[in-house]
């Protein structure tokens, strides 16, 4: 917990004056705050590749490799849409 001279000192080097009857709840609100960056830090704990590596989680995805040439699919796919002109898909326009 952070006590009321830590206030304080915070509000001097931040260089602005808290009233007296204020302080309690600057205090409160700073508490607030470090106990939420502290759930934040124990989430990134359990997220770390480190955590997910032992947990047994994969990377499923395939690697990059023999990728099909340029151009294999385009006449196919230019068939199957319902309007195209020069090589392109012709969409609605959305504003």
């Amino acid at each position: 917990m952070i006590e009321k001279k830590d206030v304080e000192k915070l509000a001097s080097l931040a260089r602005i004056t808290i009233p007296d009857d204020q302080i309690e709840k600057v205090r409160k609100d700073i508490d607030t705050i470090l106990a939420y960056v502290s759930q934040i830090n124990e989430a990134h704990d359990l997220t770390s590749s480190e955590y997910n590596y032992n947990s047994g989680v994969k990377n499923f995805m395939r690697e990059d490799t023999e990728p099909h040439e340029s151009g294999k699919f385009t006449d196919v796919l230019l068939k199957s849409a319902p309007k195209s002109d020069k090589g392109y898909i012709e969409v609605k326009k959305i504003l």
